[in-house]
Parts: structure tokens; C-alpha cells; sequence
């Protein structure tokens, strides 16, 4: 009985040390601490390095000192130990002193919150510090004469929106950022829209809400800048869409009229099918990769596109759309792509928004770990070994991620055995967004099996491997060996979606020949630098906006099978 109740008293302590951890939120990302926030006074100092990033901020050390640069380009420069930093060639006092506690440096929150462009907030209830960026919006005019609504922020914007009647007006709720104006209405001249203002709606979580009063009812068009930094709003009248004969004339009650559809290029690797409603449209989607057909489908929808509309519609990416009537007052447009894509849907106060194409990683950091090492020399092909392809691969996909705006860290960069515990815990301590592993199969006997296979332990995990496995597939040409689960210690160890790639049977002759290709190695890499894209497309990885559809289903997992890490 009384091992009985010491064991059950260790059990509490235990579980109230997990619920007290302190946490860390940046931009809406939340942390778990594995030590306390450290308390002076009002400033509070955490080990903000490694988050950084999710302002839009870069740091850099050099000696004992480090410097950070803002996403608007200021420059600070902090020595641990002492309450005066470097700033715009002048001196800058500190509310505490940076301090390195046990090798992580540790910062005033408060103090830097205004260098980057964020606010500060403490809850000693829940023993959280938030850093959220600050919203800034403005009002100008574009090339064409129109009202634009310029909303900027440091992070990456997520945003709800929704139109209200009586009178007409449409709001925008900006999630994870703070009110960076002391002005509550924003001045604008334009007859279409009679005011602005901005009001914090919220701190737990931190919501900004826009709203935008209409003189009369319109429509505000949102586009996304600077990597999803920017909405650009532009205000326009609503114009009356033609009606197809079997159109109701009148606005039916609960249906939404598709009235309007334009494809754009809103970058040299993207398309945008841009569909305008009247009325609030829902939206399911349906993707077919065989016939490489998105079909959107409106169960609430009725059709007012013209013929003429739709016929014009195609580029780089996509083939031709198409309008079909669908059951129970439901409209299907089938949009037929040249080749198999990422897609992202969203939904905004003026209709449906479909990306298609590759989608940014800029504000990602992948941790690259080239299995084996050292004496580890993984699988033996007849005249190679996995070690030194999965480090050939590695190198060159960090090379081609870094080319695409990624952060990368590399668990090795030569041949130097890593223990297989410090691999998941490096992309921990950094708070990685990806662990990607790269190996060679194996069979156990030769020639016996042959294809490309990417495994995953933890559910968040699925989509990333579902997306790696498309793009590996699609560009190797090797047999398909499916999505599967497997309990390798790098991902069950990884806090974030971590996978396993097992690029091919390197036991296999004439998959071991394509290994020994230069050529096919640099395919490999390119493929994963896709599958990273195209999961940025997903609802998991997506932030832009509230309204999102997955790039492609995860696929039930084959039977697992587990080869040696």
C-alpha cells in the first residue's frame, strides 16, 4: 500500500510539472518550454531565438553577441549580460540584460517586442508570453484609380471574413495579431466605401477585426502579397451578372449565384481561378489525380455563367473549366488540369478562390537528415553503399529548399555517425516545421522487391507523406510502394510532421544503377523540394485563410513494413 500512494504522489507531481510548463506563442505557433520564462520585474525573458523567423526577423550570431534584423530591415544588436544594445548607430537601454542560461540565450520579450514589430503579453495565470505581430492598415489608390485597402503585418496573415447588411458592410478578423494603430477608424474618400474601423476584438486569442462600411453594396477583392505579409482590398461596385435562361431572375432564398469567373497568374508558378458569388457560397471539392480533374462542386449553388465566360479559360496549368448541373439545386464546376498539382481553396466576401500550382515555403524550416553515417553504413548495394546516397541526396536537396526560400538544417553534411536520438531531438530544440529523413530499402533477398516507399508514425504526419509520395512518384517513375506506418524512432520523436523516405531497393540492380546516377539524384531531391510544396498547400501547413481544402487525402496506409533505419 505504501509503494501504492508514493507511486500515485510521483504520478501528480509529474502530471502538475507537465500542466505547469511554461509556453511560448509566436504568431499563433505555441511552444511547450522544457524550462521556466525567467520574471523581472515587468520584462520577462524567453528563449525567443529560434522563433524569430515567425516575424519575419533573422538572427545572427556573431561572437558573444547577437543580431537581429526586423522584417522591415531595422538592426539590433544584443551582448549577453549587459542592458545596452546597438540600434540605428546609436544605444538602446535594455529593461534586463540578455543572459545565457545553461547554453540558450534567453531575451527580454518586452524590450524587443517594439524592434519587431510586435506586442508582448504575459499571462501568469497560464505562465504563457505571446508575441504577437502587429496590424497596420492603410489607404491609397492603385494604377487604376480604385480605392485599395493595404492590411500589412510581419507574419503571415490569417483572416476571416463575411459581408453584414443593414447598412452594407464587410468584415475582416485577423487572427494572432495585435492593433499596431492607435487611430480606431482609418480615413478614405471613396463613394463606395463610407469608413473604416479596427477595434481588438480579442487577446486569448489576439483577433484585429476590419470592418469596412459600403455606401451601397459592393464587392472587396483580396488579394495576398509579400508572401502572405499583404492583403491588398479593392473596393468595386457589383455588377449585375448575366443570367442563363435557366437561371432564377430572382434571388432565390439560401442559394448563392455563381455570376463571374477570371484565371490569373499571380506568380510565375501559380494559377488563380477566381469564382465571384452572389450570396454566401459553400463549397465541396473532389479531386481526381488519374483524369487530374479538381470538381467543385456548390451544393447551395446556381449557375449564371455564360458559355462565353468559362470558354477562354486556360494556361500553363489548367486545360478548361466546365459548368454542370448538379442534383438537389447544386452547380459542379470540373476544372481539368494539364498535369497532376497542388490546389488550395479558400472562400472570402466575394466568392471562391482556387491556387493552384506550387505553393511558397519561404517561412518553413526543414531539418534534412541523411540516415546512416560513420560506421553505420546502412544497406550494401553490389557497388554502393546507403550511407554515402542518402548523403549525396540530402546535400542536394538542402541546396534546392534553400533556393526556394527555405531554412534548412542538415543532421550531417558529411560521413560522421549521429546518434539516432540527437537527429529528432536537433529539429526539436530548434522548433522545426518538417523532419525529413532520406534512406535506401532493402530487401532481404536481392532483386526480390523494387519502389519508391515514404513512411510516417505520428497522425500529424499523414499529409506530409501523402504529398511526398505523390511527388516522388510522379518524378521517379518507379513502382508505387504506397504510404505506410512505421514506428522509426527519428519520427515518433520529431514534436512536428516527420517522415521517411525510402527513395528505392538499393539490393535491387537496376534501381541501384539510378542511385549511382547523378542525374536521378538530383530528380529525387527536386521531388521532395515539390512534396514540401505541395504540402504547403494543405489545411495543415496553410494559414492564409480560414477556408481550406487538403492538397490530396492521405491515403490508408498499406501493411506496415519495416525495413532498418
Amino acid at each position: 500500500m505504501r509503494w501504492h500512494l508514493i507511486c500515485c504522489s510521483l504520478l501528480l507531481v509529474i502530471g502538475c510539472l507537465g500542466a505547469w510548463a511554461d509556453t511560448l506563442v509566436v504568431a499563433g505557433r505555441t511552444q511547450r518550454l522544457p524550462a521556466p520564462l525567467i520574471i523581472e520585474g515587468d520584462e520577462v525573458l524567453a528563449p525567443l531565438t529560434p522563433a524569430l523567423r515567425l516575424l519575419g526577423a533573422r538572427a545572427a550570431q556573431h561572437g558573444a553577441n547577437l543580431t537581429i534584423t526586423a522584417a522591415d530591415d531595422r538592426v539590433i544588436t544584443l551582448t549577453p549580460g549587459s542592458a545596452v544594445a546597438q540600434a540605428m548607430g546609436g544605444k538602446v537601454n535594455l529593461t534586463a540584460a540578455p543572459r545565457d542560461v545553461d547554453g540558450t540565450l534567453y531575451l527580454p520579450a518586452r524590450a524587443l517586442a517594439p524592434w519587431l514589430n510586435a506586442e508582448a503579453r504575459y499571462d501568469d495565470a497560464t505562465r504563457a508570453l505571446s508575441l504577437n505581430p502587429l496590424l497596420s492598415v492603410t489607404c491609397g489608390r492603385g494604377a487604376d484609380g480604385a480605392t485599395q485597402v493595404q492590411v500589412h503585418c510581419a507574419a503571415p496573415l490569417q483572416y476571416r471574413s463575411g459581408t453584414l447588411d443593414d447598412p452594407p458592410r464587410v468584415y475582416y478578423d485577423f487572427q494572432q495579431v495585435a492593433l499596431g494603430m492607435a487611430e480606431q477608424q482609418v480615413p478614405v474618400e471613396d463613394s463606395l466605401i463610407a469608413r473604416m474601423r479596427l477595434s481588438q476584438n480579442g487577446t486569448t486569442p489576439a483577433v484585429v477585426r476590419l470592418v469596412v462600411d459600403l455606401t451601397t453594396p459592393g464587392v472587396l477583392t483580396a488579394t495576398l502579397g509579400e508572401h502572405g505579409r499583404l492583403v491588398t482590398l479593392t473596393a468595386a461596385k457589383a455588377a449585375p451578372a448575366p443570367a442563363l435562361p435557366a437561371a432564377p431572375a430572382v434571388a432565390t432564398p439560401g442559394l448563392a449565384r455563381l455570376t463571374g469567373v477570371t484565371l490569373t497568374q499571380p506568380a510565375a508558378q501559380q494559377s488563380e481561378l477566381a469564382v465571384t458569388t452572389e450570396g454566401a457560397a459553400d463549397v465541396d471539392t473532389a479531386y481526381n489525380a488519374r483524369a487530374h480533374q479538381l470538381t467543385l462542386t456548390f451544393p447551395n449553388g446556381v449557375n449564371a455563367l455564360t458559355a462565353a465566360a468559362l470558354a477562354g479559360l486556360g494556361d500553363a496549368r489548367v486545360a478548361g473549366v466546365e459548368a454542370q448541373p448538379g442534383a438537389h439545386n447544386s452547380v459542379r464546376l470540373v476544372v481539368t488540369l494539364k498535369k497532376d498539382t497542388g490546389y488550395l481553396v479558400h472562400r472570402d466576401a466575394d466568392g471562391i478562390h482556387v491556387l493552384l500550382g506550387l505553393f511558397d515555403i519561404s517561412n518553413m524550416l526543414v531539418v534534412v537528415d541523411a540516415g546512416h553515417g560513420g560506421h553505420d553504413t546502412g544497406a550494401h548495394g553490389e557497388d554502393s553503399l546507403e550511407k554515402d546516397v542518402n548523403l549525396d541526396v540530402a546535400l542536394r536537396t538542402a541546396s534546392q529548399l534553400t533556393d526556394a526560400g527555405a531554412r534548412v538544417l542538415l543532421t550531417r553534411r558529411d560521413d560522421t555517425f549521429i546518434p539516432l536520438d540527437d537527429r529528432p531531438a536537433l529539429a526539436n530544440t530548434e522548433g522545426a516545421d518538417l523532419f525529413i529523413a532520406i534512406h535506401c530499402n532493402s530487401s532481404a533477398v536481392r532483386n526480390s522487391c523494387s519502389g519508391t516507399q515514404t513512411y510516417y508514425t505520428t497522425p500529424q504526419s499523414a499529409g506530409l507523406a501523402a504529398a511526398m509520395q505523390t511527388e516522388l512518384v510522379s518524378a521517379l517513375g518507379l513502382p508505387n510502394g504506397g504510404v505506410r506506418t512505421a514506428n522509426f524512432l527519428v519520427t515518433r520523436k520529431s514534436r512536428m510532421p516527420a517522415i521517411l523516405i525510402e527513395i528505392a531497393f538499393i539490393n535491387n540492380t537496376n534501381e541501384e544503377k539510378l542511385l549511382a546516377d547523378p542525374d536521378f539524384r538530383q530528380r529525387v531531391a527536386a521531388a521532395i523540394v515539390n512534396g514540401v510544396r505541395r504540402y504547403a498547400a494543405t489545411r495543415t501547413w496553410t494559414l492564409t485563410h480560414a477556408d481550406r481544402t487538403l492538397a490530396a487525402p492521405a491515403p490508408a496506409p498499406a501493411p506496415a513494413v519495416a525495413p532498418g533505419e
